[in-house]
Formats: structure tokens, C-alpha cells, sequence
């Protein structure tokens, strides 16, 4: 395996290729092999290689890694104490990582080691994000991109032109910013739009699957569409709020015209009226009250929680050997 020739420890490498692992070992060699061909031969940069196992059940991953790490310096292994998700991950490599600018992309080959160039291109922007014209992936999994696509535009304000994926390029000084957020259930397109609005759009090969089954079953997936509604919008607290008043309203409007009916066409059972304008009243100002109640203990809750978006448990990690 070809060794890469960094800069001096001091400064750091120019880029840091960011991977989030898990269950994936039959792809980690040839992952690393082929990012080291295109920064040593195609792109001629200083580089490192940061990987964080994601707690991944299947031993061999963590052995695999551990494997490179011993052959190659470029490798940092950083393993988590449990299952984070691939957003607590990719916090945690981004966390770790020295160099000026930040590669992330997932652990499966679909997204090429050799289209990394074509990113860097556009460095001059602060997150430049690949865009798949063509994805290989199932109906389903297009069908859901596709709407959590449309759910990004209307919750978390994302250009309509702007296509997200987790293969991206960064600065160092927006991954800073995207790290100054403390929230326990990352998103990170959120925290990206929070960081910068110069945010750019490149188009990259989708590859086929080689190796495995994607880890995104229905329960993750539901399991990031909530972390996206609840922990970075405030889209069900204000359809809760705005619920409340339209209920309210029309619970107001009901008990006037039942009002109405009884002293003007004397129509009614003796104490019905009176017992549907304060259960209908009543009922709309409830909803209403937990609505704004809701909004204030969420902005509570994301102002002073804590907890961490991940815990290393154990490290590999040349750069601080050599220090």
C-alpha cells in the first residue's frame, strides 16, 4: 500500500477524507487504496484518512480497520462506544480532523474516491455537495431521497436547487461552526445551512453497490425524519400552535352561533348550549396553551441539553504518536 507524504505535523495535511464505518470491511481496503491514488497521483495534496467505526457489531470491521491503520500513517481510527447514527459519526471524524479542507462520503464505494477532484474544484465555496444525476439505488430508497428532499425545502429552509447527499467537501472553518452546535441527534444538512449559505451543487457518478446491503432500514430512516423535525425545526410545535388557534376560532365561532340559535330561534335542549360553548371553548384554549407551552420548552431543551453527540471509545491514531 502506497504511503502518503503529508505536510509538516504543524500544519497539518490539506485535506482530511472523513468516513463513517460500519459493518462495511469487505470495502475498507479498496476504499483507502483508491483515495490514496487520487491525492498521491491525480491531485498531488498533502492528505489523511479519518474512519470511525460506528460501533459496528460485526468484529471483523473494527479488526479490518485496525489492519489498515497498522500499514498505513494516512489512517486514523477512531471506534465509538455505541451506535450513534452516521450523523454522530461524521461529527466525531470532523471533530478530529486537521486538514484545511473536509472530504466526507460514506463507506460502500457508491460514492468514488476518484470524484473527489471534481469537488475540490469548487473549494473556493464554503460546502460543495455531490449531486447523483443518476442514482443506483432501489425504487424505495429514490421514492424516500425524494421526499426527504421535499421535507429539507420546506423545514429546514434549503434552496430548491440544492441537492443534498453525504458526500461533500467543506472548510475547516465551517466544519468549526457546524461543531459549535451541541445537539445529541445531529442533522447535518441542517447544521450546514445554519453555517453558510454558500453552499454549491457538483455532479458525480452514483456507483452500484459491491459490497453488502444498505444499513438504512425503515427504522433509521424514520429515526433521521424525526431528528430532522423535531431536532432541527420547530415544524410540529407550530403546526401544533397554529392548529390551537384555528381550533379556537372555530370553537368560538360554533359556541356564538349556538348562542345565537338558542335566544334567537329558541331552538335547544335545556343547559346543551351552554355545556357545548364551554366544552368547545374550553377543548380549542387546551390545544392552544400546550402549543405555545410546546415551543417554549423546545427552545428551552435546545438551549440548555448536553449530552453528546458521540463518545470515543478507543483510538488509533498515527498524528498524535508522532508528537
Amino acid at each position: 500500500m502506497p504511503i502518503s507524504s503529508n505536510k509538516d505535523k504543524t500544519e497539518g495535511p490539506s485535506y482530511s477524507v472523513v468516513v463513517p464505518v460500519y459493518e462495511s470491511h469487505g470495502s475498507l481496503e479498496e476504499l483507502v487504496n483508491r483515495v490514496h491514488v487520487v491525492f498521491q497521483e491525480a491531485m498531488r495534496e498533502s492528505f489523511e484518512i479519518v474512519m470511525v467505526d460506528d460501533c459496528s457489531p460485526n468484529q471483523e470491521t473494527w479488526n479490518t480497520l485496525r489492519s489498515l491503520a497498522r500499514d498505513d500513517p494516512a489512517v486514523r481510527l477512531f471506534r465509538l462506544a455505541r451506535n450513534f447514527g452516521q450523523g454522530g459519526a461524521l461529527l466525531c471524524g470532523m471533530a478530529q480532523a486537521r486538514g484545511q479542507w473536509i472530504v466526507t462520503m460514506d463507506d460502500d464505494l457508491q460514492h468514488r474516491p476518484e470524484d473527489i477532484p471534481i469537488l475540490a474544484a469548487q473549494k473556493e465555496h464554503d460546502v460543495v455537495i455531490a449531486r447523483f444525476p443518476d442514482k443506483q439505488c432501489g425504487y424505495w430508497k429514490r421514492l424516500s431521497s425524494n421526499f426527504k428532499g421535499r421535507l429539507d425545502v420546506y423545514l429546514l429552509g434549503k434552496p430548491r436547487h440544492l441537492a443534498a447527499s453525504s458526500f461533500r467537501l467543506l472548510k475547516q472553518r465551517v466544519a468549526q461552526d457546524i461543531l459549535a452546535v451541541r445537539t445529541p441527534r445531529p442533522f447535518l444538512m441542517a447544521m450546514i445551512l445554519s453555517a453558510t449559505s454558500d453552499v454549491v451543487n457538483v455532479d458525480v457518478t452514483h456507483e452500484a453497490r459491491k459490497f453488502g446491503k444498505s444499513n438504512y432500514s425503515l427504522r433509521k430512516s424514520l429515526s433521521l425524519l424525526s431528528n430532522m423535525i423535531f431536532n432541527n425545526s420547530s415544524f410540529m410545535l407550530r403546526t401544533m400552535s397554529l392548529f390551537g388557534f384555528t381550533l379556537a376560532g372555530l370553537s368560538f365561532l360554533a359556541g356564538l352561533w349556538l348562542v345565537v340559535r338558542t335566544l334567537w330561534l329558541g331552538r335547544g335542549a335545556l343547559g346543551w348550549t351552554s355545556l357545548m360553548v364551554v366544552l368547545l371553548m374550553s377543548t380549542g384554549m387546551i390545544i392552544l396553551c400546550l402549543g405555545v407551552l410546546g415551543e417554549y420548552v423546545a427552545r428551552l431543551i435546545a438551549t440548555a441539553e448536553s449530552r453528546p453527540a458521540y463518545v470515543i471509545q478507543e483510538r488509533i491514531d498515527p498524528a498524535k504518536m508522532r508528537e
